[in-house]
């Protein structure tokens, strides 16, 4: 009965402390809690605020990006308006200078590009960029700004045409020495430029004479052929080898004028 005693007791003292731990547990957690969810809500907005100010750098970023292309697309619009002006310039400078070159009323002069120069034992060749839909037709004559004479159309296309060089085997045209009245036929020669046939071995043809065309063909007189570079004595026979450089290779043959009737 003693020991029955003594356990109720020692059950009444375990229940009042595991009361007073629980009551004083329950007051700091009350106590605590209201600091607890402040702070949570403060770290929450602070975390929130921060993603706000990344999605609006972001944004920022994103519009920079797009007025950066902007001004890219207009700076390469200003270079092409530039590099336009700049083409016509040298376009108006080239015909201005072309337009001394002897013509008629009957004339038309039309500008070219030239590309695909050729030069092979076949034949010299090269293309122009404007064809029939240009007015372009065969026949008509290839000239360079400074009045050299170039070559002449043999084929043409829509939107290109293909020519030949004078120094091409098939290009012949009556031609002279400038300021003698000593005429002849040019011919090309492949590798050797032009051979200036029919001079007699009585004609005062000496070499750096420049040869031109006659005009009595086709071709417009007064057109550099180039300049006599070479004179072949032959005594059997009734005329001179004349070689004729022409002034092909020193000359800018990236444009020239193509003219026809």
């Amino acid at each position: 009965m003693q020991r029955l005693k003594l356990s109720k007791l020692v059950f009444v003292f375990l229940a009042i402390g595991l009361l007073v731990f629980f009551v004083r547990t329950y007051s700091k957690f009350s106590i605590q809690a209201p600091q607890i969810l402040t702070d949570f809500r403060v770290s929450m907005f602070s975390r929130i605020s921060y993603f706000g100010s990344l999605l609006a750098k972001l944004k920022n970023i994103n519009n920079l990006a797009e007025q950066n292309q902007h001004l890219k697309d207009e700076n390469n619009k200003l270079i092409s308006k530039l590099a336009k002006m700049d083409n016509l310039e040298k376009e108006n400078s080239f015909l201005r200078e072309a337009l001394n070159i002897p013509r008629n009323k009957d004339m038309r002069i039309t500008d070219a590009g030239v590309f695909n120069i050729q030069f092979g034992p076949e034949g010299h060749t090269f293309l122009i960029n404007k064809g029939s839909d240009r007015g372009i037709k065969e026949n008509d004559i290839v000239i360079s700004s400074s009045g050299v004479l170039v070559g002449i159309i043999v084929d043409t296309a829509d939107n290109y045409s293909k020519a030949i060089l004078t120094s091409d085997a098939n290009f012949r045209v009556t031609a002279k020495i400038l300021s003698k009245d000593i005429s002849g036929m040019a011919q090309g020669i492949l590798g050797d430029g032009i051979s200036l046939e029919l001079i007699s071995q009585n004609d005062d043809a000496r070499e750096g004479d420049t040869i031109v065309t006659k005009g009595n063909d086709l071709f417009l007189p007064g057109l550099i052929l180039g300049v006599i570079s070479k004179i072949n004595q032959n005594d059997s026979s009734l005329f001179r080898e004349v070689l004729v450089k022409n002034p092909l290779s020193d000359i800018d043959l990236s444009q020239v004028v193509v003219v026809g009737k």
